[in-house]
């Protein structure tokens, strides 16, 4: 199955991307040697014409002078003393010349971003596509397959609500499969709402807002019988005790996964999605984003911040357990729900009159009161030790409440 050929809209497939002043002239210092080599080559997610440069990487050695390539393929050699780049007068953006530390435009292909996250990942660099949140990543998947006024998606409802607003943006039908009476995946309903127009399956794993898991034999199974693409979000996936789908990736060219710095990492603020694919697909994906999408400050503040996620996330997952357990000995808690995420659901004898409680003591939590299925229920964070003792202490208020017998 060409999957590419089968689900990329013939239009993105033509699309003659924009080529920003950054990528046409790269710069890639030697400071031992006090050289610089301009490496033409463009990698998978460059934004520049193809046609327009050519490979001199195997005729240029490092002691070579630098060479700008230009676009009609000519070659400009540079003074090797002058190419340092706080040397250099860049006079091709546009940019403001004055020194502000954010004057000039973010690195195009996140160079330094990109390195940490393929080690940290064990993904090569060329199957990787960054995007300021993963909200903007579910957009791009959406508007580079789907055909508006004809394709449709399919999820699993209730769940994320950014696939629905994405695809409506669009002109993309919706098709939701509810979850089961246990609000777990029913696989065999999702296939009968599958059809030659379906281009999308979304699966969210862990499941947003309930929390439970998909095993990546289910995950595996999606991929062998549809042949749209399969995307997984596991924005709480470092909270699961299962594997990240990141080592399905080589069997199942249709597969794409969705993880982000939002949860886990702690830099919701910085707004950084990441998407896990197939090189060639990631190219196409890079064609559409915008050129400056991820800006300086994110890409420096990630580099920087980012560390092992363990001490986080053993504290939330200890803490996931103690609510769990306090919640079930709640009167006023009719079910609490198996999480695999960061949240917990749980669905009450009245989740408004709580919900309203909640609020008057500052406690902000998720209303969740979706009919057919989660009518009465609340999503509630994991929060810190100091957090969740205040709202357990606050439940415990609502609770005796409750319970004071009538005058």
């Amino acid at each position: 199955m060409n999957y590419i050929k089968r689900n990329i809209r013939p239009n993105i497939l033509d699309l003659v991307a924009y080529s920003c002043a950054r990528n046409e002239f790269k710069i890639k210092s030697n400071t031992e040697k006090k050289s610089t080599i301009i490496n033409s080559k463009i990698e998978s997610d460059s934004l520049c014409d193809k046609t327009n440069f050519k490979d001199f990487s195997n005729k240029i050695d490092s002691d070579n002078p630098c060479v700008k390539i230009n676009l009609d393929n000519s070659i400009i050699k540079i003074d090797s003393d002058l190419t340092q780049r706080d040397s250099m007068i860049l006079l091709d953006a546009n940019e403001n010349p004055f020194e502000t530390s954010y004057n000039r435009y973010p690195d195009p292909n996140r160079t330094d971003l990109r390195d940490i996250i393929s080690k940290l990942k064990q993904v090569n660099k060329d199957q990787i596509l960054f995007g300021n949140g993963s909200d903007e990543i579910i957009d791009i998947i959406i508007r580079s397959s789907c055909i508006p006024s004809r394709d449709n998606i399919v999820y699993f409802y209730p769940g994320y609500g950014m696939y629905e607003v994405c695809a409506n943006i669009n002109d993309v039908e919706n098709r939701k499969v509810l979850l089961d009476n246990e609000l777990k995946c029913d696989f065999n309903q999702l296939f009968k709402n599958v059809d030659a127009n379906s281009k999308i399956i979304f699966l969210c794993n862990p499941h947003n807002p309930t929390g439970f898991i998909i095993s990546g034999e289910d995950i595996e199974k999606v991929c062998k019988n549809f042949d749209g693409w399969v995307v997984i979000d596991e924005a709480y996936i470092d909270f699961s005790p299962k594997s990240s789908g990141l080592k399905l990736l080589s069997n199942n060219k249709n597969l794409i996964v969705m993880q982000t710095m939002s949860k886990a990492y702690g830099m919701a603020g910085l707004r950084l999605g990441m998407c896990f694919a197939c090189s060639e697909l990631i190219s196409i994906f890079n064609n559409i984003r915008a050129p400056y999408n991820i800006n300086s400050m994110t890409q420096s503040l990630v580099v920087k911040n980012l560390k092992e996620t363990k001490s986080y996330v053993n504290i939330i997952l200890s803490e996931r357990n103690r609510l769990n357990k306090e919640f079930k000995a709640k009167t006023f808690i009719l079910t609490v729900y198996e999480s695999s995420a960061n949240f917990i659901l749980i669905k009450c004898i009245d989740a408004k009159s709580l919900y309203n409680y909640l609020v008057s003591k500052n406690c902000i939590v998720r209303l969740r009161d979706i009919n057919p299925l989660m009518s009465n229920c609340i999503r509630i964070t994991v929060g810190s030790p100091e957090q969740n003792t205040r709202l357990l202490n606050v439940l415990s208020e609502f609770e005796n409440q409750k319970n004071k017998p009538l005058k």
